[in-house]
């Protein structure tokens, strides 16, 4: 393909991805889009006209290609745009529901490889038709728009029976309730429906039993016909089998994934090395290695390479090779799964090598082509993906090796001597300041950026002073091994394209242990693919084949618990800090950055060039007053738009206070935003049962992060249980926090946290003394009371370790006063409790107030109905019996909650009750289960009550309504929720 044409095609593909971007900031209505297709067939049809007038000579190539470009940037504008109106009677989110009580039935094909996990197995279904209102009803056809289903393993023959991978292509019958995904459910979290629409995905079915009339699933068609499918789906069958007859498990599992793409190979998996009881998975990503999991450019170049050697030893010409490899990749992709960071690896990697077989020289110049390519490709056939964390980080790895690698390993090769030494040791010495424990003995962000300055300033002197022309000759870059630079200079440009600035944009948190933990995985993994490829077609082979698949298996398990042993040992040497989402803007002046670096050399000759053409020598010094004006406005354009991207704007408007109520699994966490700026914590919920899921991490620290917030004025510890104390170690881990305020009575903490962290068994002795619970004490054995001190064991260790000061809660301690004439009302945050040290720990609960103006707010943490007397009392003689807000006590799962106090003495304007979310999870004891189940109904006993005793709409639950946001201005107050609720 001419070189020419190349560049042409190219700006196509990034005038279309530009448009969908565009869409995705902008989205165009109904009419819009199709005033936009409008725009592009008419465009179109004009660049068309242009190129045959350039032929002629009479029109400039570069005007028609501009048009086109032109055309393809409606095209993607107007694409994306239509992938986001759902105004399509037949589309399925006409069809969702909200109600669990409402089955429909949906006929379709599944299009998905069945993700696998310890409770469920999870597939997308391209509905055909749907019933909506169940078995018996009319059925309607459907337009666009795919349905998840998830078959809980409680079903249990379905669930072993939809586990494989033959029931891609079935077509089926799900009869079960068409639910509308959840949002965002806490401010700045998760939103699954957001998640699932970027997949085209608007309805969710979940399958718990496997018997019913009709039954849950029905098979309609196993999908016979396209041999091509079932043959791929067939050979992944049966390596998926010699796996597993030839490599122990958890290894099995990691090489189904690495090879044959099983989605979410190592869910559930526990850290295989005794004594740690971490997630492989977890570790995977504190190490920064979960990309090696899923199929990507490394794997499918593997795979071409290992086809192209096989086919070479044959001694196939390049032509012939080329078609055959191709068909390797698409039938690989099929059993993969055809995810999308796949799809991007075969049609870039397919396109490479179809240009390498027409025009061997243009391998190099074929990256961005083949790469933009793809994306066009991929967003064609869905826009929404642009902003999928799989898709943007997938071509920013590859973009980023092809385009800052040469400019960095150029600059590296300039390292000779004494520079190159300083460099190396600069190096080791960074690597080691962000491992354990000198990171945590870094001050402050301000102290890295005075060590980097001073460390770049030795650079500079060093490459000044350097004179050593024998130790240049011998100790330099250069001298490395050719394999040595690639790897680092790939490396180094892959943390500057991608992970630094796309890890901080889309999940707030850094892998310092990445560059060293990459340097050894990837090697790892170019030795396990091929051979558990190799291993896996070889064992097919009757007779022999098994055996010689478990000879190379034997290497495979030792290379893979190697990878497993390195993601392991970065967790311990590493930390996994939070860091500051980047905004939008901030990401574009950051990649603006970026490329000038590359391109600077092309730009100062560029410049240069316009500088004495038009400045120094101008054809006349009206050209020249008109380039001066032109240079200056674009420097002040340039200076806007960096000024602007650099800008975040306020978390909150100003002198407003925010009270936000998050939704968790179980227990309490909120968060209070004050007038003045800073944000102060109340608690941090409770751990999943299966401790996969922090709140301090889910949901926390992606509320501050995303707000910019990375200094937390105080954390306010109200009761200590778990289910006020888990998740608040994260964010004392993460941030900056200023003060712990703490209920426990405990007279010398200090001692007692440097004894937790030391003697578990003497902490806990020290913990239940001081705490003087009869009923503790005598139930000290149970597991609940030992996962109570693990958890407030855990942060006062936490905290004591990074120096936070500790002060005991009690009566008239003020969090915050602000006085000073710089709001227009006061503002304050006192204790109200706990009222006495020793017997229920439930009444050492640490009641807070929060007011501003004529806003008062009211923390009641566990008190029992004794407690909730007494600080009724304590209100009343403070005047504040009255508030406009009262969080529930004791989350509402128990009678106390329901305490005459509340109503009687204490009457608040609005009640928020939080932590019903109640999950059952596999696995649970039948004790668990009970203990669940009577806390769900308490719940429900207490919501109840509140509700008769207030009017309904006075009465606001976290489960129901998902988190509860209060604000006031000092005079009057408004409340809404996530769900759509407003007071």
């Amino acid at each position: 393909m001419p070189e020419s044409w190349m560049r042409r095609l190219t700006a196509q593909a990034i005038a279309f991805v530009t448009g969908v971007a565009a869409g995705e900031l902008h989205p165009l209505g109904a009419g819009q889009s199709r005033a936009a297709f409008a725009c592009f067939a008419v465009l179109f049809l004009l660049s068309m006209w242009g190129y045959v007038r350039s032929r002629r000579g009479r029109l400039p190539v570069v005007a028609a290609t501009l048009i086109l470009c032109a055309a393809t940037f409606f095209l993607g504008w107007a694409r994306y745009s239509r992938s986001v109106t759902l105004d399509d009677p037949g589309h399925v989110s006409n069809f969702v529901s909200d109600s669990w009580d409402r089955r429909a039935s949906v006929e379709g094909v599944v299009i998905s490889d069945p993700e696998v996990s310890a409770d469920r197995v999870t597939f997308t279904l391209s509905p055909i038709r749907i019933q909506p209102e169940g078995p018996g009803t009319d059925f309607r056809d459907v337009s666009g728009g795919l349905v998840e289903v998830a078959i809980r393993r409680t079903a249990r023959e379905l669930y072993e029976e939809y586990s494989r991978s033959v029931v891609y292509g079935w077509r089926i019958r799900v009869n079960a309730p068409l639910l509308n995904p959840p949002g965002e459910v806490n401010p700045h979290g998760f939103s699954y429906r957001e998640f699932l629409a970027d997949q085209g995905i608007f309805g969710v079915q979940t399958v718990t039993v496997s018997w019913g009339s009709p039954p849950p699933v029905e098979i309609l068609d196993q999908g016979e016909g396209f041999f091509l499918k079932e043959w791929a789906l067939a050979i992944k069958e049966k390596i998926l089998s010699v796996y597993i007859r030839t490599i122990p498990y958890p290894q099995s599992t990691f090489l189904a994934g690495v090879t044959l793409g099983v989605r979410a190979p190592l869910d559930g998996v526990m850290c295989v090395f005794q004594g740690h009881d971490r997630w492989v998975l977890d570790e995977c990503r504190v190490a920064g290695l979960t990309h090696v999991l899923a199929v990507s450019g490394q794997h499918v170049t593997l795979i071409s390479g290992l086809f192209l050697v096989v086919f070479s030893i044959f001694r196939l010409p390049l032509r012939v090779q080329a078609p055959l490899i191709i068909l390797v990749l698409f039938i690989f992709l099929i059993i993969t799964g055809m995810p999308p960071s796949g799809m991007r690896a075969t049609i870039m990697c397919s396109v490479t090598i179809f240009l390498m077989a027409l025009a061997p020289g243009a391998f190099q110049s074929s990256l961005i082509f083949s790469a933009s390519s793809a994306a066009m490709i991929i967003l064609m056939v869905n826009p929404r993906f642009l902003v999928q964390p799989s898709f943007t980080l997938s071509f920013a790895a590859i973009l980023s090796i092809g385009i800052i690698s040469w400019p960095i390993n150029r600059a590296l090769a300039r390292l000779r001597g004494w520079p190159f030494l300083y460099a190396a040791a600069s190096v080791i010495f960074l690597l080691a300041l962000g491992s354990y424990p000198l990171y945590d003995r870094i001050p402050n962000p301000g102290a890295l950026a005075a060590l980097l300055a001073f460390l770049a300033g030795g650079f500079v002197w060093c490459c000044r002073k350097a004179s050593d022309t024998a130790l240049a000759a011998t100790c330099s870059y250069e001298r490395l091994p050719l394999l040595v630079r690639l790897c680092v200079s790939a490396q180094a440009a892959v943390l500057i394209g991608m992970i630094f600035p796309l890890s901080s944009y889309y999940f707030g948190r850094l892998s310092l242990a990445s560059p060293v933990a990459n340097l050894v995985a990837l090697p790892l993994a170019g030795l396990i693919v091929p051979l558990g490829l190799v291993a896996g077609l070889v064992g097919m082979i009757p007779g022999p084949g098994l055996f010689i698949a478990l000879i190379i298996n034997a290497a495979n398990d030792c290379l893979i618990k190697v990878f497993f042993y390195v993601a392991h040992l970065s967790t311990l040497w590493f930390p996994y800090p939070f860091i500051e989402n980047l905004t939008l803007g901030r990401l574009a002046v950051y990649y603006a950055a970026v490329a000038l670096m590359v391109w600077h050399e092309a730009l100062y000759i560029y410049g240069r060039d316009i500088f004495y053409k038009y400045i120094v020598n101008p054809p006349s010094p009206v050209i020249r007053r008109n380039a001066i004006l032109l240079g200056i406005l674009a420097l002040a354009v340039a200076a806007g738009l960096t000024a602007g991207g650099l800008r975040r704007p306020p978390a909150i408007p100003p002198k407003i206070l925010r009270i936000t109520f998050f939704s968790t699994s179980f227990g309490s966490a909120a968060a209070i935003q004050d007038p003045a700026g800073r944000t102060y914590l109340v608690d941090g919920g409770l751990d999943s049962m299966d401790k996969r899921s922090n709140v301090g991490e889910k949901i926390l620290a992606p509320f501050l992060l995303k707000q910019g917030i990375t200094t937390v004025g105080g954390i306010v510890l109200s009761a200590l249980g778990p289910e006020h104390s888990e998740g608040l170690a994260t964010i004392a881990d993460g941030f900056k926090v200023l003060r712990f305020y703490d209920p426990a009575p405990i007279p010398d903490w200090a001692a007692f946290s440097s004894t937790a962290a030391t003697d578990s068994a003497q902490g806990f002795r020290i913990f239940l003394e001081h705490l003087n619970d009869p009923a503790l004490l005598a139930s000290k054995h149970k597991p609940h009371v030992r996962r109570l001190y693990d958890a407030y064991a855990q942060l006062s260790v936490t905290m004591a370790r990074h120096g936070v000061p500790r002060i005991q809660a009690a009566p008239g301690v003020r969090v915050a006063d602000i006085e000073d004439g710089s709001l227009p009302f006061p503002f304050r945050i006192s204790f109200l409790g706990p009222e006495r040290s020793g017997g229920n720990i439930k009444d050492q609960s640490a009641a807070i107030v929060v007011s501003y103006g004529e806003f008062d707010a009211v923390f009641t943490g566990d008190l029992t109905e004794h407690g909730l007397e007494s600080l009724a009392a304590r209100m009343i003689g403070a005047s504040r019996a009255d508030p406009d807000a009262l969080l529930i006590p004791d989350h509402g799962g128990s009678p106390a909650a329901r305490a005459p106090a509340v109503g009687r003495t204490i009457r608040p304007g609005m009640v928020v009750c939080q932590g019903g979310n109640f999950k059952l999870l596999y696995g649970m004891s039948r004790e668990a289960k009970t203990l669940v189940d009577e806390a769900k109904t308490e719940y429900d006993a207490t919501l109840t009550y509140y509700r008769d005793l207030f009017s309904a709409d006075r009465v606001y639950d976290t489960s129901r309504d998902w988190a509860v946001v209060i604000e006031s201005d000092g005079k009057k107050f408004g409340v809404k929720t996530l769900k759509g609720r407003t007071l």
